[in-house]
């Protein structure tokens, strides 16, 4: 039995050594269940653990286009302003040449 109590300690990483065991069956029984269903716990922290660094990791990526996407956007509105001041600063140069060349 001091075998599996170490096996035990090591799945759910506390000491059971510094446990007192108890004498009767019935305790002992209850025991192995609770130490069972903390194991049974672990496994399903562990694997909602994996699943949500997954999940974050997906939202990491998402984020990175995201912020590719607003790049993008604020690229071509800054191409779009450049263009319609250029073209207004063509106009406006236009239109004094010929109002120069009229008078």
């Amino acid at each position: 039995m001091e075998k599996k109590q170490r096996k035990h300690s090591q799945n759910i990483r506390f000491p059971i050594t510094a446990y007192r065991w108890p004498n009767n069956t019935k305790s002992i029984c209850t025991l192995l269940v609770q130490l069972a269903s903390l194991q049974c716990l672990e496994q399903e922290n562990q694997e909602a653990a994996k699943q949500l660094e997954d999940v974050v990791a997906q939202g990491e990526q998402l984020l990175v286009q995201v912020q590719r996407a607003l790049h993008d956007i604020a690229q071509s509105q800054l191409h779009s302003q450049m263009l319609e001041t250029s073209v207004t600063l063509s106009s406006a140069s236009s239109a004094n040449s010929s109002s120069s060349q009229a008078q």
